[in-house]
């Protein structure tokens, strides 16, 4: 017998079309078969999560799941071994996953094989280290900086997703105040997917990369680059995504760190080269170079098309006449001079002077410099004198540079270029200014990179190292090494401050720097420096701007004093050993003494083991925390210095000095806590020392000053499907089992966590039927029955007499009751064989239907007990087999309608839309069935056995101790009300002959007696005696009953809809603590998924779609762009044909309305001022030259010169033509065209195409998805408006008329477990009333009277009302569970209200007197039916889950409670007042003719006639 574990399989409506969706995406694998870990920290009490401290324990959490083993056998199994990547095919790749420390430096942690992965662990230097000293999150953190947070490969992650509660500050710049919570998602292969790709095992192995060095693409500075095929090959391993962690999509304006990133790939020798050989990173380029940094890519080297892309509509379209630099037509004008600012300028002098006024185009000088310096006129000559200066020759423009600062000194004869200064550069003399022009041709910004620039150039012979300096010497003014205000004064000129042993490293004794107007040579300027707290020459310009002297030691100032003062600046690694320091208290343990006779020689000193701890903490190295690694560490700094024989030797004799007595082992890593991180780094040059601080490069556990460059080396060990899933889950299983203890210590954050088996392991553990609980119940039931039937209060209540002599007997009844359970195990047996037709037993078959169905099948035996007791008292000589007969004559009929009225329930409610809800109802509808066969065939049986013992003994066998006792209505309180009770004792009662003839009937005897004794009868006389006191407290009784139903109708009204994750898991339990925390979480990711669709012919309906769901859905994150998978194609289109590669008969053009709304004239945030965005606007990519409307827009108001707007809506992709081909060559391109991967599904019909001379593959695609984000959905009726919404927009977008095509919104989290509550209401209300249809038939057979038939069901509604709005106060959601315990509730009700109104219709007498005769004689029965129900559900009372605690058991309690109050108080009331006539045939004429006088509503009665027993 198998039950179902699948969350999906279990409750998901297939009443929606979720379930064909999920099957779709199933069939297509993009529903990848993955499995799901979340992990979440909240503040502990009295702690933030705005904290460092806080911070760093999420990095250990991180890091932890990443790198905790499972081992089996020989093998290890970790996250990287099998995690989803989105590029599967780069083994150095991370794991994909959404974590808040992506928003750090520190996101890092999750980068498999650590520092080791150059690849992976670069781009992360680029993004912020909250453990750095500048970094405060009570100033820092704000919701500005979280907008630009990035995921890895620069995914866009609306930061909802991944913190909860954010209370932002006053405005997006002002710190947040509060986070709620911090949220880890990661993803796993799982079955066949990890079967596909293999267990991944990664061994990282270092190269010579580490010693050479390398310019922005990754190749040698100078070469070589290779010869033939191999040409460059150095750059194609170039990783893209360390440029986008710089120049991250999305903005419209590079950031400085930006632009100098591209401006240092734009000057590369093998740029080129990499974007004719990698269109990945030519659509980058295209993205990133223009748009946002303003610079021009290098021309392909044999462009396909003729016709420029664009042609500009600026004034200046002559920039393409010259083709030659050595033209006589591009030499400047040698006489040509223009003045500026009072001097006169040649052509280099005027562009050299403009580009430091921040002017980057000669066609701009006049719009941009200072309106009276620089006129139209001048620029026109200017442009006409001057091409080569001005670059009209085909050079690249010039970079964008700020403007200089003012200059303080400029009367000062030092901060004067030399006039008489030359240099030779390509042949020809440059003075300084036309010198820094040329340059600056060639992507020069800064003096001090000038050699750097020649040898990247492989050029080195050009520029020099020698003629670098003498350009820095003579002219500084040009370099703007002048151009900084002065240091603070009272700076005085200090002695070195240490000897010099080291040959080489002496300073330059000619070098001097002027400040404050004074001359220092290299001592001096490193004792002034140190008189402001600078104790590291590489840290004199931060120091400097840290001071708010932004200007006061520039970074070329900088770079020339550590280049010409190394001793002074401690360059030369010499530093002298400190003194020994104090010696921490001796070990407890006499092993872990240092040996005082160690000694050992270190840079010509003999040094003892605190000495040389010491010394080797000065190289940057944590001694204390780990000796192991100090040959290593000493070697990367100064060779020889320390081998790996000495540092075995320290190891074994100074284990105290080394840390080895506090527990540390070789080769072990200790992570500092911040404070003490902090205070070590102080203490030691570039903050290199702190394991998880502020440690650049950490190798094997020790900081290391330089990255060191490795390779991945990939093993791959497959598994059969089977196998894959166990290993994954037994891996989900360890580390759930080992995070309590891992997380024991932390101090300021409490982890709640969910694997992705954890459901699964809740439900299964929810199908294992509590077995104690069980016992509990069937022990309840049969104490209750044996006291019932085998306790006698005849003597009085205080004088109970125990009695085995009746029947049924002791033995009898606990025999009866074990039946009900072999019922049960049969019943489950059959569900087996069910589940082959898609019936599955599920956990709420096993923890309810043993209980419930002990409840109900207890019923049958006290109905036939009941007939039995009415058999032997009407006849008590009839033999044992007459009774049987008889008996089961009379219960048989009332067994099979009762059971036939909750079969017909539990079928009805498998009308429910959800599978495990459905299931149930059928299993327990079968369950019904199996005990009215148990209770026919077996109970029956066991009845006549015992009447036969007992005739045989000679006992008399009764059920009473004498006639004239009360016991027969002690017989009469039944378990459950008897139906068919009633309708036998409509046959009026026979006296038997001797001979077993019938005799004529009597009259019957009045049922009430002239004075009733006890409480009941009290009550019912004050109720039913037909004075006006009477009236009075039935008049207030309905009028009671009418304020809650009023109360009903409100609750009704407020009736939520749901079922929550806490709701089914048990309490106290790590899965209950997570489904708490996670609900502050409020934003999923949504699928807008196309299918079967004509893609090259559609593009404009689709991003139609992908507009209209962003900006017209309901709850959606409007400030994050979809991720697509057509827009990132359309970049890369728009690369191949802003270059000339695609040409404009190839493309077709499609609107953007995302890109109509971005205004381009913007600079780090600054408005551009109009000429410049019309510059801009005219210069961007695409613009279609042939069709005016498909160019960009640009628009002003008049008067205002900051006022005007670009927008470039037109984007182009390939052509329908040449679609599928170029969209197979994007998606091999590189990690960008992988990712993309994963949001389509290819078709499996092989096709192949021709692009140009090539075969290329051209493959259309099944579906393809796109990712937009919801906002916001707090509550499910959020939900569901998202959801109403999401299908309208689907539904009429142009797409979804197309015939065999669809589109649809997908999201698990949001579609598949919530679209079920679109129309449950009204489905609930139909199914309900189909059961109300249904009980009007089995209410029929036992009434047989239209207007008791027509109250009844008045009243089992009235019921049902209530029951809706009272599930409100008792915070129960309507969901399918409570749907069909709504369901149930009218087969409740006809029980507790057929009995009565049948008793009603049988009595004589007045209306008054019949409602008491019915109250009086089935009070008990009904009340006995509803205490053994519940005595059989207590059980399910005590479960650990609430959904069945709150949806079963409360449930049912309020259900029972309420139908009894209604049948036992409310019916016979309301029967008082309009109840029929009596059916019974020996009414009196005139007190029905009396009832009709009072209340004249008897049109419904009629009769029933009765032939002789």
């Amino acid at each position: 017998m198998t039950v179902e574990g699948d969350f999906l399989a279990l409750w998901v409506s297939d009443k929606t079309q979720v379930v064909e969706e999920i099957a779709f995406m199933r069939d297509n694998n993009l529903l990848e078969d993955l499995r799901t870990d979340i992990l979440i920290a909240t503040a502990k009490p009295g702690n933030t999560l705005l904290s460092k401290a806080a911070w760093n324990e999420f990095v250990e959490l991180q890091t932890w799941i990443r790198t905790i083993e499972y081992v089996e056998g020989d093998a290890t199994y970790a996250l990287d071994n099998f995690c989803f990547k989105s590029v599967s095919e780069q083994p150095s790749y991370s794991c994909f996953a959404t974590s808040p420390l992506d928003c750090f430096q520190e996101g890092r942690s999750f980068v498999p094989g650590g520092e080791n992965n150059t690849v992976c662990w670069s781009p992360y230097d680029v993004r912020q280290s909250f453990n750095s000293k500048e970094w405060d999150f009570a100033t820092n953190f704000t919701a500005d900086y979280l907008s630009n947070c990035v995921q890895w490969y620069s995914e866009e992650i609306p930061h909802d997703v991944i913190m909860a509660d954010v209370i932002p500050g006053e405005t997006g710049s002002h710190p947040i105040k509060e986070i709620g919570a911090l949220r880890l998602t990661i993803s796993t292969l799982a079955g066949k997917s990890l079967a596909e790709e293999g267990v991944n095992y990664v061994s990282w192995q270092p190269t010579v990369e580490s010693v050479v060095e390398l310019d922005a693409l990754g190749c040698p500075v100078g070469g070589p680059y290779g010869e033939g095929a191999d040409f460059c090959k150095c750059s194609l391993d170039f990783n893209v995504f360390s440029v986008a962690e710089v120049c991250p999509q999305g903005t419209i304006e590079g950031s400085p760190d930006c632009c100098n990133l591209l401006a240092k790939m734009n000057v590369a020798p093998c740029f080129r080269t990499l974007l004719d050989q990698n269109p990945e990173v030519a659509h980058y380029a295209s993205l990133l170079f223009q748009r946002l940094c303003h610079l021009e890519l290098p021309p392909p080297l044999q462009p396909r098309c003729s016709t420029p892309s664009v042609t500009s509509s600026g004034e200046f379209t002559s920039f393409d006449k010259c083709s030659d630099p050595a033209g006589a037509a591009c030499t400047d004008d040698a006489t040509y001079t223009v003045s500026l600012g009072g001097n006169e300028y040649d052509c280099a002098g005027a562009v050299m002077t403009l580009h430091n006024l921040g002017v980057p185009k000669c066609n701009q000088a006049a719009e941009r410099a200072p309106a009276s310096s620089f006129t139209e006129d001048m620029q026109e000559d200017m442009l006409a004198s001057c091409p080569l200066s001005c670059k009209l020759c085909s050079a690249p423009p010039l970079p964008l540079l700020p403007s200089p600062p003012p200059v303080s000194d400029s009367n000062s004869t030092i901060c004067e270029d030399k006039d008489s200064f030359s240099l030779g550069l390509f042949g020809i003399d440059h003075d300084c200014s036309s010198l820094l022009a040329t340059l600056a041709i060639y992507g020069v910004t800064n003096c001090t990179w000038v050699a750097e620039i020649a040898k990247t150039r492989g050029t080195p012979e050009i520029f020099t190292d020698d003629m670098e300096k003498d350009l820095l010497a003579n002219c500084p003014f040009s370099c703007k090494l002048c151009s900084a205000p002065p240091l603070p004064s009272g700076l005085r000129i200090a002695s070195p401050p240490m000897p010099i042993r080291t040959p080489g490293c002496e300073d330059d004794s000619n070098y001097t720097v002027l400040v404050l107007g004074t001359l220092y040579d290299c001592a001096g300027i490193v004792g002034a420096l140190g008189g402001l707290g600078v104790t590291d020459c590489n840290d004199s310009a931060e120091a400097a701007v840290a001071g708010n002297q932004a200007e006061a030691f520039t970074e070329a100032m900088e770079a020339v004093m550590i280049a010409r003062c190394p001793a002074s600046c401690n360059r030369c690694l010499d530093l002298p050993l400190p003194p020994s320091p104090s010696l921490p208290p001796p070990p407890i343990d006499p092993d872990c003494q240092d040996d005082a006779e160690y000694l050992v020689r270190i840079l010509d000193t003999d040094a003892n083991c605190a000495q040389v701890a010491a010394t080797l903490a000065m190289w940057g190295m944590q001694a204390l925390a780990n000796c192991s690694l100090a040959s290593e560490t000493v070697d990367n700094l100064e060779s020889g210095a320390f081998t790996a024989d000495m540092e075995e030797d320290l190891l074994a004799r100074c284990p105290r000095s080394c840390g080895l007595c506090a527990g540390m082992r070789r080769g072990e890593r200790r992570l500092l806590d911040t404070d003490t991180c902090g205070a070590q780094c102080d203490l030691l040059p570039n903050n290199t020392c702190c394991d998880g601080g502020a440690c650049k490069f950490s190798y094997n556990g020790v900081c290391a000053p330089q990255q060191t460059y490795h390779v991945p080396e990939n093993t791959k060990v497959y598994l059969d499907e089977e196998r894959a899933l166990d290993v994954v889950k037994s891996w989900e299983r360890y580390w759930l089992d080992e995070i309590e203890d891992f997380t024991a210590h932390f101090q300021h954050i409490e982890v709640s966590y969910f694997a992705a088996r954890s459901l699964n392991d809740v439900l299964l553990q929810a199908a294992r039927t509590q077995l104690h609980l069980l016992v509990i119940g069937y022990l309840l039931v049969i104490v209750y029955i044996v006291g019932f039937f085998a306790v006698d209060f005849s003597g009085g209540p205080l004088k109970p007499r125990f009695r085995l002599d009746r029947v049924p007997g002791p033995l009898t009844s606990i025999i009866s009751v074990l039946l009900i359970g072999l019922s049960t195990f049969c019943t489950l047996g059959i569900a087996g064989f069910l589940s082959l037709a898609g019936v599955t037993l599920n956990p709420i078959s096993l923890q309810i239907l043993p209980f419930l169905s002990l409840g109900l099948g207890i019923n049958n035996y006290f109905i036939f007990i009941h007939a039995v007791a009415e058999t032997m008292h009407g006849e008590p000589l009839l033999s044992p087999e007459a009774v049987a007969r008889k008996a089961m004559a009379s219960a048989g009929l009332t067994i099979t309608l009762s059971s036939f009225g909750n079969a017909c329930a539990f079928f009805i409610a498998a009308l429910a839309p959800v599978p495990a809800v459905r299931h149930f109802a059928i299993q327990m509808g079968l369950s019904v069935v199996v005990n009215y066969l148990a209770a026919l065939l077996g109970q029956t049986a066991l009845i006549f056995y015992e009447l036969r013992r007992r005739h045989g003994s000679g006992s008399d066998g009764s059920l009473a101790s004498s006639p004239d006792t009360s016991v027969t209505t002690q017989v009469d309180r039944t378990i459950t009300a008897s139906i068919i009770e009633a309708l036998s004792a409509s046959k009026p009662t026979r006296a038997a002959s001797p001979r077993g003839r019938d005799a004529a009937p009597a009259p019957p005897s009045p049922v009430v007696p002239t004075r009733p004794m006890g409480f009941l009868a009290r009550m019912l006389e004050v109720t039913f005696d037909d004075t006006g006191r009477s009236l009075v407290v039935r008049a207030g009784v309905l009028a009671v009953y009418v304020v809650i139903v009023a109360v009903s109708i409100y609750g009704a009204t407020k009736l939520k809809l749901g079922l929550s994750l806490k709701e089914i898991v048990p309490r106290n339990t790590y899965a209950y603590t997570f489904a708490d925390d996670n609900e502050a979480f409020h934003a999923e990711s949504v699928m807008i998924v196309g299918r079967d669709l004509d893609y090259p012919t559609s593009m404009q309906a689709q991003f139609d779609l992908e507009y209209d769901f962003q900006n017209d859905g309901k709850f959606m994150n409007r400030d994050m762009t979809p991720t697509s998978p057509w827009s990132v194609f359309s970049h890369y289109a728009e690369s191949l044909y802003c270059q000339n590669e695609m040409c404009s008969h190839e493309v077709q053009w499609v609107y953007s309305r995302q890109r109509a709304h971005i205004n381009w004239c913007f600079r780090d945030g600054e408005q551009l001022t109009n000429a410049e965005c019309r510059a801009r606007c005219d210069g961007m990519c695409p613009q279609d030259p042939k069709n005016d409307s498909r160019r960009c827009v640009y628009s002003e108001t008049a008067c205002e010169e900051y006022s005007a707007m670009c927008t470039c809506p037109w984007m182009v992709l390939p052509s329908e033509e040449i679609f599928w081909e170029h969209f197979h060559i994007f998606l091999h391109s590189g990690v960008t065209g992988q990712f993309v991967e994963n949001l389509v599904k290819i078709s499996d019909t092989p096709s192949t195409g021709m692009l140009g001379n090539v075969s290329v593959d051209n493959r259309p695609l099944d579906a393809s998805m796109t990712v937009v984000y919801t906002r916001g959905m707090e509550t499910l009726e959020n939900t569901l408006d998202h959801i109403r919404q999401a299908r309208k927009i689907t539904g009429d977008n142009a797409l979804a008329g197309t015939s065999g095509t669809e589109v649809f919104p997908f999201s698990i989290q949001v579609y598949a477990f919530f679209e079920q509550y679109l129309g449950l209401v009204r489905y609930t209300l139909a199914v309900v009333g189909i059961s109300l249809m249904a009980a009007t038939g089995v209410m029929y057979i036992l009434l047989l009277d239209g207007r008791m038939l027509l109250i009844n069901l008045v009243v089992i509604a009235v019921i049902e009302v209530q029951l809706f709005g009272f599930l409100t106060f008792l915070d129960i959601k309507l969901n399918a569970i409570t749907m069909v315990n709504l369901i149930m509730s009218v087969g409740f009700a006809i029980e507790f209200t057929a009995h009565i109104s049948r008793a009603f219709m049988l009595s004589v007498g007045t209306r008054s007197e019949r409602s008491s005769q019915a109250v009086f004689k089935m009070v008990q029965p009904v009340s006995n039916g509803a205490l053994t129900t519940l005595l059989g559900l207590l059980g399910i009372g005590f479960s650990a889950y609430a959904i069945f605690v709150k949806y079963f058991f409360v449930m049912y309690i309020f259900f029972i409670v309420c139908c009894w109050l209604n049948g036992v108080i409310v019916l016979p009331i309301v029967l008082s007042f309009i109840g029929p006539s009596s059916s019974n045939p020996w009414q009196n004429p005139d007190e029905e003719q009396r009832d009709r006088n009072m209340i004249p509503l008897g049109v419904f009665t009629s009769k029933i006639e009765v032939d002789a027993f």
